[in-house]
């Protein structure tokens, strides 16, 4: 594994711990969209392990599950990414998005896949930021500093 794919496993793990102090009360839209964010984290891996996979997925974000079941569910897409990772399946994935056609790798899906979290987890810290909670800090310097110690 990666550096930056253990950067991505402390991440949730923070991400985790921080935000279960409130999951249980979404009270007002800016947490709802920060909640929204980590669903959709999860549920952009599930897409991209299905590609990979050659599964069939639907791309619904389902609100009634709890968070620590979304959180428990993100740690199982990312065990299935450390076995894709560790012996892929396929070289690369063409799949059709808004008509074209695009072919990509492994490592680059998995490095989009880091790229895509890093922004949703700013996205979801300007939702805490904006409800007056505290953002989680899960920038990779952090990750250096504490050397993966969550």
């Amino acid at each position: 594994m990666t550096e930056n794919w253990q950067f991505h496993l402390w991440r949730v793990a923070r991400l985790e711990k921080y935000l279960g102090e409130w999951v249980a009360d979404l009270t007002n839209e800016a947490e709802s969209r920060a909640d929204w964010h980590i669903r959709h984290n999860v549920l952009a891996e599930r897409a991209w392990r299905t590609r990979v996979l050659a599964q069939e997925f639907d791309f619904e974000i389902d609100t009634s599950v709890p968070l620590p079941v979304i959180f428990a569910e993100w740690k199982v897409e990312n065990k299935d990414w450390e076995s894709i990772m560790q012996n892929p399946p396929v070289e690369s994935v063409t799949y059709q998005r808004n008509g074209e056609t695009y072919t990509n790798t492994i490592p680059e899906i998995v490095s989009h896949l880091i790229d895509h979290a890093t922004y949703h987890t700013g996205q979801m810290n300007a939702c805490l930021r904006a409800a007056g909670k505290m953002p989680v800090d899960t920038m990779y310097i952090t990750f250096v500093r504490m050397k993966g110690v969550v």
